[in-house]
């Protein structure tokens, strides 16, 4: 009493209902039952109004038990029936939030390696854009290298004709 009292100067209403349904189960305990399903009742309203099917469930296993108690086993048999019913949902609940978390995992992963590989292709086409910057380089080189060659040549060739006619017209003379 004096935490759903201290729960209500808070206006704690979660506090008040989860105070209730401990309360509920320390009655039932103790054998007054309509006291526990007074709790039950008040607990199961307010955790319905705000869609909490763990503490439903919860309360759901409570009033069978009190149920069972009372033996009144039609209401029992109903109220456990409740509970698994929450229990599956919550089961379901579960089941779509790890493969959601493993769903988010996997994406993650795929997306983490097609970036590392797009690294990779990335990576690899500077080095060929590299390799192709160095062989072009090569080439030029070679070219005005053999450009060189070919004037040399041919500066060659000239001075020999020269010498040539020159030793002619001295050969005639």
């Amino acid at each position: 009493n004096q935490a759903i009292a201290q729960f209500k100067a808070a206006k704690d209403d979660d506090g008040i209902a989860a105070a209730r349904l401990s309360r509920a189960v320390a009655w039932r305990k103790l054998g007054k039952l309509a006291e526990a399903n007074a709790d039950l009742v008040a607990a199961r309203d307010y955790f319905t109004r705000n869609s909490n099917p763990r503490f439903l469930e919860k309360i759901e296993s409570e009033q069978a038990l009190a149920d069972a108690a009372a033996n009144d086993w039609q209401h029992a048999y109903a109220a456990l029936t409740a509970q698994i019913a929450h229990r599956d949902a919550l089961d379901a609940r579960l089941k779509q939030e790890t493969t959601t978390r493993m769903r988010v995992a996997f994406d993650t992963r795929k997306t983490e390696d097609e970036n590392r590989a797009l690294e990779a292709l990335a990576a690899q086409r500077a080095q060929s854009l590299q390799a192709a910057h160095r062989i072009e380089q090569l080439q030029r080189i070679a070219i005005v290298l053999g450009v060189a060659l070919l004037l040399l040549l041919a500066w060659v060739i000239l001075r020999a004709l020269r010498t040539s006619r020159r030793m002619r017209g001295l050969a005639l003379t």
